[in-house]
Formats: C-alpha cells, structure tokens, sequence
C-alpha cells in the first residue's frame, strides 16, 4: 500500500500524526534559542593576570605575557594567540578555530596553564580564565541610582551586594563597574613619626599583611573527637587596626599603628567615572561568553535584576536603568524577519487563489490585494512608517481571513488544500531544526539567516501541493470517485514530485565544502530550506491526498479554471516559438545584463541592518589623566546633547580609554539612519580630537567592528620605529576615500622617571633594591 493510499483510507490517523508534528514544532519554537546571527564569532579565552607592584609593560611581557604564550601555544584547534601587556595587567586571548568545542577547549587551557603557574613572577595575583574576550561590547549596561545615595555609597553595595549575584548568572563571563570609588581602608603613615622611632615603612606593610588573616593552625585529638584550631586574626573594625602594636620601645612600652599612622574608612582614589545622560550614576557593564547566546544571556541577567530589586535587604530606592540591551536589537530584526515571512505566505495565498479559484470574485480581488500587501510590505521594511508589530498584526489578519474564506467557500478550498502546506511545513521545519540542536547548534537557532531561509523558500513549499492538485483534479474530471482520484492521482506524481524536492534540496550540498566561519553562517540558510522543502513533500502525500479526498469542491469549475490559464499560455508558448530567434536573443541580452548588473554590486561578507545604538570610543595617549579623560567626553556629551535623534548617552570614563554608549529614538520617530546621524557628528568630534594631541576619536556600530574592519599588522622588534611608521601609514590612509574611523591598536608606554641604584653603594648602607622602590 502506497503513503497516499494509506493517508486516503486512514484519515484519522494522518489527521493525529500531523496534529502530533504541529504540537512538537510549536513548543520547539519557543525552545530554540534566539541570535541575530548565527554564532560565527570564533570561541575566545582570556587569561587575565594582575600584578602587584605596578610592574613596568616591558616586564610584564618579558616575565608574564612570553612565557604563558609560549606554554599556551600548543593548544588543539587554537588559531590565534593575542597578547597585551600593560602596567601591573597581562592579558592573553585566545581564539579558537569556529566549531570548537569551547568546554574541552578551557579545561585544556587550564591544565596546560597550571604547568606554569608557579614559574611566573612571586607579586601576581590570581590568574582569571575566562571564555570571553574584554574588548567584545557588553552584552548588557544597567545604570544603578537612587535618591540620596552618592556615587560611593552605590559602589559599595554594588561591590558587596550585586555584582557576584549576577557573575553567578550562566552565560555571564565578567561584570565590570564603573563610577563612583571603591571603599577601602586607608593607612597614611606620618613619616617623621616613623624615622622618630627609626622604623622602615615595610615593616609596616608587612606586620598589617601578616596579621590581617585567618589561619589553621593543627588539631586537638580528644578521646571522641577531633577539634580543629584556627588562629583568627582578620581585622573586625578600625580600633582594631589602629592598637596593632609594630614595634616596643627600649623601655618595653608598645609603639601601635596609630602612633605613627591614621586609620580611616575612605575611598581610593577615582579610577573611572559613569554617566547616563550626564548624571553620575555607578553602571555595570555585563560581558557574556563568547559562545553564549545573547537573548538568553540578557533576559537571565535582567531577572537577576528583578530578583534583586526585590531582595528587602537592599535599599528600596535602588533603581536599575538598563541603557543599552543587544536583545532588544536581536529582537527586532527577528521580528522583521518573522513578519516578512508572514508577508510571503499571505502573498502565497493570494496568488494561490487567483490561479486555483473557480469564482470570478476571487480572481478580480486577490490580485489587487495582493499589490496592496505588496506596498504595505514596502512601506513597513524599507521606510519604517508602520511598525513591525502592527504590520505582524496585519498579515494575522489577513491570513487567518484568507484560510476562513477558503474553507467556507467551496470555489476556494483547492486554494486552502495547497495553502495548508505552508503552516504545517513551517511548524515542523521548527521540530526538525530542534531536533538537530545536539549535532550543530551553532546553526540551529532562530536567527536572520534561518528565517530568511525560511522566508525564501515559503513559495516552494506549495509547489509539491499543486502538482498533486492538478493531478487529482484531473482524475476527478474523468469521473473517478473522489478517494479514488486523491488515491491514484497522488501515487503517479509521487516520483516526480520526489525528484523535483531532491533536486531543490541537492543545490545546497556544497555549502559543506567551503570554510568554516562562511559554512556556520550560511549553513543555516541551507538547513532550513532542505527541511522545510522535506517537510512540504511529506504534507503533499500524505495531508493533502486525504484532504482532497474528503472536502468537496467544484470539479468542473476547477478543470474550466485549468482550461482558462492552459489556453492562455498556449497562446503565449506560440508566439515564442514562432519568434524563437527573439526569444533567445532576448534571454541572452537579459543574461549579459544580469552579469554586468552582478559585477557592479557592492559586495560583503555580510549586510547590516539599521541599528538604534553606537559606540563612541575616546582614546587618548597613555599617561592621561582621568580628569582631561573626563574633559575630552563631556564634550563628547555637550555634542550628542543637541543632536534630536539621541535617546540616551551612557558614558564609561577611563583613564586613555573612554567609551559613550549611545541608543537612538526607534526609526519610525527619527528621519535620518544611524550613519546619518554619525555622519553629522563627526566634523564635530574631529574639532574635539584636534584639541587632544596623539588622540583618536572613533565610531562604531553593534555588529560592526567584525565584518568593516581592515586591520593592517605591522611587524618588528623595535616599539618605537614601529609606531613611527604606523603614524606615517596612518596619515597617507587617511586620503583613501572610504576609509573612517582610523586608528592605532598599540598604545605607547606611560611617561615614566628610571632611578638606578648602584648596587655597591647601597650594599654599603644595608639597603635593596626593593627597600629603595
């Protein structure tokens, strides 16, 4: 017995299992995750190392950055070893190849890293191993305010009370905080006081490590148990600290910290600054993983968020703003994709009727119908006027109309029995794709690239669906019974209809072939269109046949309806072949100018789409103080505030680095895109750059940086011809139409005073080195 055959006699059956499929694509739809794209980006870890002591960047390369880079380098599937060395910091990123498997890759790192953990320099701290690269925007900024508190007193229950709570969340690789000054507990020594009781300063320093901690210190064996014994020493209050005794007297009387020091609860000095619309605020700036997805990522964080808010140990004026959110965006585009797909199964339908109906009326309506879809697609995607949402509620609309209107009218149901393979097709295209998580998720997620896959091939999925028809309808026209018709007449096309889907699907084999960045991202194109037309063939012998089988329709209008178009085109194929030349002539001249036109199209990696946000980055040169830091962005906000398609500016102010966070009114309230807007600032910022020398003032879109960047790497030993000739470079790349946003990735040392010691001299005293610094 054939699947037709079956589907005809066991309808019920057919019916459950297409019910079942439904069902299970449904929920697989709201279970897959969420991407703008496909994660392409490759897999990063960074090994991050402070040092203690503010070790010059000369050092730290030489006596950090060389060896880890040298222990690291025989990692499996690694591709890129980036290293950057800064005054008392070390950072190593690795980039891995695209695929790998990121778990396996960081336990290896860490093995091959502990192997020369105790190698390195005695003043580092606990190195960090994290899979993310810092330098990747922040997935995630919220602003913390409320009424009353300063900047210092948010950092603090920032520090104490929030930020490991959101470094717990999965997906979340680092958490910075920027604005207001951390609280620490300040010791400033008098020092005439100390050379009073001829005392070093180290002495101080030391005896304050020493006795700040808790110890173990053995165990008590008793006759039923055994007691531990911790000596515990760690300061509990200010008293404490100021009565520890460093040093007795000749005359046997204790000289205590607060004879020669003042102990305080204060700040540290400023090391960054935060802003949201020019208020001070203390913001946090939440990174993911570098494998991690994005929407899940920033919807986790901002129910921690929720959760924190409501946590009654925390003030009740504590308020989180987010100012930047990359969900939303990813959001957005999904949105525009899925609302165009809406678009094409509407204009499916209607062109479905206009061809299959066997009524005047819908062959004089759908047309014009489907030429108003036409424009309010147009009008929605290209000039933003109406927006997504109320075009999504629009293509609902129509289609739920359109399937009642097919199903009421018999002169329509030829039209719904097609059309019904579109929304089973799709929905189980999901199932499939779910299904595949475990073998490629990187592919397998709703993104642009998977809905647009499905988008394009909405059209194919009713092709195996009217070649059943016709057929049927034919079997029909010569008087055979209706199940019969659905029977047979689905059984003959099932070959042609096998082959016309395997030939569909086969174009897209050689996407395995090409590399494997390209392959991840266009992959899911390919996916998703070989399951969807896999999907539609299944619906067309099976659903369909039974379909036809039992709803009842006009046979002799709908063979007249074939006879109408049939004679037309015959009348059409006539006259091509009588003007056969023309016609060939034609195609050709079409073709020459198909491949002029592709040859004068601009080509990408990959297109972007309209963003709301920006990043303006400030750098100025090493050394810079954080007020001229400050300075330099203020002007920066003074700009952006009389700009009218600004909505809020979130600045992150650093010492050399700073960066402003911008997120403009949605399009549909501003007339201008988003490089527009950059386009009017930038003789601005340029004004601002020429007022700081050795500065750069830059601009940078979400998903930007990656796929329009041209980076050139300069290679030598010396730093300084180096840099000479990068700024040489730099100023003739200037002149090359095109090119915006140059800049410099290396950063010249610090200024900096070298005191050498003579070694003889200060043997002679008794002194190191180490004393002296």
């Amino acid at each position: 017995m054939s699947l037709a055959r079956f589907s005809v006699r066991r309808p019920v059956t057919v019916a459950m299992v297409c019910l079942a499929g439904l069902l299970v694509g449904g929920v697989a739809l709201t279970r897959l995750p969420i991407e703008l794209y496909p994660n392409f980006s490759y897999g990063d870890i960074s090994i991050i190392i402070n040092i203690r002591g503010g070790m010059p960047p000369e050092e730290v390369e030489s006596r950090v950055t060389k060896p880890i880079e040298e222990t690291i380098s025989d990692v499996d599937r690694l591709k890129d070893v980036i290293s950057i060395s800064e005054e008392g910091r070390a950072r190593v990123v690795l980039r891995f190849e695209p695929g790998t498997d990121m778990d396996l890759a960081s336990a290896e790192v860490r093995e091959t890293f502990s192997k020369i953990r105790d190698k390195l320099p005695s003043e580092i701290e606990k190195p960090v191993i994290a899979r993310f690269e810092q330098n990747d925007l922040p997935v995630l900024i919220t602003a913390v305010t409320a009424p009353g508190y300063t900047p210092e007193m948010l950092r603090r229950i920032v520090d104490e009370q929030i930020k490991d709570r959101i470094l717990r969340v999965e997906g979340v690789a680092n958490v910075d905080v920027g604005g207001g000054r951390e609280r620490k507990i300040l010791v400033e020594v008098d020092l005439e006081k100390l050379q009073a009781f001829r005392l070093p300063i180290d002495r101080v320093t030391r005896l304050l490590n020493v006795s700040n901690l808790n110890l173990l210190g053995g165990d008590v064996r008793e006759k039923r148990r055994k007691v531990l014994i911790r000596a515990m020493g760690e300061f509990q209050s200010l008293d404490e600290i100021r009565e520890l005794g460093i040093a007795v007297t000749p005359g046997r009387s204790i000289i205590r910290l607060k004879d020669v020091a003042e102990v305080k609860d204060s700040f540290l000095e400023a090391t960054s600054y935060a802003r949201v619309n020019t208020l001070p605020v203390v913001s946090l700036y939440i990174q993911k993983e570098s494998t991690a997805n994005t929407v899940r990522v920033a919807d986790r964080v901002l129910g921690t968020i929720e959760r924190i808010q409501e946590d009654p140990r925390l003030p009740r004026e504590l308020t989180f703003i987010t100012t930047f959110n990359q969900a939303d965006r990813i959001r957005r585009a999904i949105d525009t994709v899925g609302s165009t797909l809406l678009s094409g199964a509407v204009l499916v339908i209607l062109v479905l009727g206009a061809f299959l109906a066997t009524h005047w009326f819908p062959r004089a309506v759908f047309p014009p119908l489907a030429v108003v879809v036409t424009i309010l697609s147009v009008i929605s995607f290209r000039t933003g006027q109406i927006p997504v949402p109320v075009m999504t509620g629009i293509m609902i609309a129509l289609l739920i109309g359109l399937l009642a209107t097919t199903a009421l009218f018999r002169g329509l149901r030829p039209t719904l029995i097609v059309a019904v393979s579109i929304p089973v097709a799709t929905v189980i295209t999901f199932a499939l794709l779910f299904s595949m998580r475990g073998i490629l998720p990187t592919v397998t997620t709703l993104n642009v690239m998977t809905l647009g896959g499905l988008a394009l091939g909405v059209g194919l999925l009713v092709d195996n669906g009217i070649v059943v028809l016709d057929n049927v309808i034919k079997h029909r026209a010569r008087g055979s019974p209706p199940r019969l018709a659905a029977a047979e007449g689905t059984s003959e096309m099932i070959l042609a209809i096998l082959a016309s889907t395997l030939t569909s699907a086969v174009v897209y084999l050689p996407v395995i072939f090409i590399s494997p960045d390209i392959r991840i991202l266009y992959s899911g194109v390919a996916i998703t269109i070989v399951f969807s037309l896999l999907a539609s063939l299944a619906v067309a012998v099976t659903v369909v046949p039974m379909m036809l089988s039992r709803m009842r329709f006009p046979v002799r209008a709908a063979s007249l309806a074939r006879g109408f178009w049939r004679r037309r085109f015959g009348r059409i194929l006539g006259l091509a072949l009588r003007l056969r030349w023309a016609v060939v002539a034609a195609v050709l001249c079409l073709g020459g100018a198909g491949l002029w036109a592709f040859s004068r199209i601009p080509q990408e990696f990959l297109g972007t789409t309209e963003q709301e946000d920006f990043t303006v980055f400030v750098e100025l040169p090493s050394g810079a103080k954080l007020e001229i830091s400050d300075k330099a962005v203020e002007e920066i906000e003074k700009i952006l505030a009389d700009v009218p398609e600004v909505k809020t500016v979130s600045a992150r102010i650093e010492p050399w680095s700073s960066k402003v966070y911008v997120k403009l009114v949605p399009l549909t309230e501003r007339s201008r895109s988003t490089k527009e807007v950059i386009e009017s600032i930038r003789p601005l910022s340029d004004e601002v750059e020429r007022n700081y020398p050795e500065s750069f003032i830059y601009f940078e879109e979400p998903q930007e940086s990656a796929q329009r960047e041209v980076i050139i790497e300069v290679y030598g030993w010396d730093y300084d011809v180096l840099n000479s000739l990068s700024i040489e470079m730099l100023k003739r790349m200037k002149t090359i139409p095109g090119l915006t946003d140059l800049k410099l990735r290396w950063r010249r040392g610090r200024p900096e005073w070298l005191v050498r010691v003579d070694k003889v001299r200060a043997a002679a005293y008794g002194l190191t080195v180490e004393e002296i610094a």
